[in-house]
């Protein structure tokens, strides 16, 4: 009877094991670094079988958490893992984390921001270590990866920002206990090709580029030298945005339509009287509306940096024979020609501090030295003694 009953059982259609684990943490690792852990697996089906996949959980520092409390956090997390919900841990690549961190990072992002951290993440992270294992990374890992943009070329900028960008997305793995270092906290920038300065137009070329020019390419370029706008700003500019003598710059061009400006506050340029009488004049040929664009693409739509906005550069270019001419220049040369304060000048470019204003928009200028050396001279001269040599 024994003997049936057995036989029944091995030939009738058993129930699947079941999943529940809870598994009791204990120390890994040595020294300083010693964790509270466990093992634990994830059951998967590949190529039609079941393939059962060893993982590990880390929940703190020994010497900074109980073991109390580590079982505790331990239960937590192997109750998701009992669920069937997609857990994080250490053995997903970092293309795989990338996801989970743009979701959680991404809509604290503005949209220039987004755009630059997609680019660098396709262009220049992506294809060197999206598929390594996030507990594969140590520091040479990243050392190697700026090491070698910086052999192809690359500039500071690109170079940081893939650093920070690294930086930012292992230390959200560390603030969800998937890895218990950042690997990228004492990575250095290496030495690599210092950036392009954006030079400011000299005099003769703005008087050479404003006489070639007419109607709205004409005004999109006194518009942006004499106001320091950002093109997707002046791009943005509407009709109840021209209150007198000033311009209010509330809004930028993005992929969207419209969004807040780069820094998202609202800011006032002063407009003098000349422009206020062609942007006047050129207002009759607008609509009527009060949110009618300023100027526009030729079907009447807003005009994209990248699409339109690149051939009135083009037509700007052959026409005033500026051959380095872009809408980034328009925006230096006021910073560097602008001859009021400093102050005045960081709150009309809408910049977080005048430190950043003068490093990065202000450009020196032989003419502008010379001549404050002979104002100096002029006026030490007249109150100090001239000794003439034998």
């Amino acid at each position: 009877m024994k003997e049936l009953a057995y036989t029944l059982k091995s030939k009738g259609r058993h129930m699947p094991r079941q999943r529940f684990q809870r598994p009791e943490v204990r120390k890994m690792g040595a020294g300083r670094k010693q964790q509270w852990g466990c093992d634990y697996f994830l059951y998967q089906q590949q190529d039609g079988k079941e393939k059962r996949i060893h993982k590990v959980g880390r929940f703190g520092l020994c010497a900074r958490v109980s073991k109390a409390k580590a079982q505790q956090d331990c239960d937590a997390f192997m109750g998701k893992v009992n669920s069937g919900a997609v857990v994080a841990d250490a053995s997903m690549t970092l293309a795989q984390w990338w996801e989970q961190f743009k979701l959680v990072r991404g809509s604290r992002w503005s949209r220039n921001t987004s755009d630059a951290y997609d680019s660098t993440w396709t262009v220049h992270i992506a294809p060197a270590v999206g598929s390594v294992r996030l507990e594969d990374f140590n520091k040479l890992t990243i050392d190697r990866l700026l090491l070698k943009l910086a052999g192809a070329g690359c500039g500071e900028q690109l170079v940081q920002r893939v650093l920070v960008l690294l930086h930012a997305m292992f230390e959200e793995a560390l603030d969800n206990d998937v890895l218990p270092k950042n690997p990228c906290r004492k990575v250095a920038r290496p030495r690599c090709k210092p950036a392009e300065e954006t030079r400011p137009l000299t005099v003769d070329e703005v008087h050479r580029l404003w006489g070639c020019l007419e109607g709205q390419d004409y005004l999109i370029f006194r518009t942006m030298i004499l106001c320091g706008l950002r093109p997707n700003e002046c791009f943005a500019l509407k009709r109840d945005d021209l209150t007198g003598a000033f311009i209010r710059i509330d809004q930028s061009v993005d992929r969207d339509g419209f969004g807040p400006p780069k820094n998202g506050r609202t800011r006032y340029a002063p407009v003098p009287e000349s422009l206020q009488a062609e942007l006047g004049a050129w207002l009759k040929t607008r609509p009527p509306q009060p949110d009618a664009l300023l100027f526009a693409a030729p079907r009447g739509g807003v005009i994209a940096d990248r699409l339109y906005g690149r051939d009135i550069l083009e037509r700007s270019r052959e026409a005033s024979k500026i051959a380095d001419l872009t809408f980034r220049q328009c925006r230096t040369t006021y910073g560097t020609l602008f001859p009021g304060d400093v102050k005045d000048l960081q709150t009309v470019m809408g910049h977080h501090s005048a430190a950043f204003t003068l490093n990065t928009y202000r450009k020196a200028l032989p003419d502008r030295t010379a001549a404050a050396t002979e104002d100096l001279d002029a006026r030490l001269s007249n109150v100090v003694p001239i000794r003439k040599g034998a």
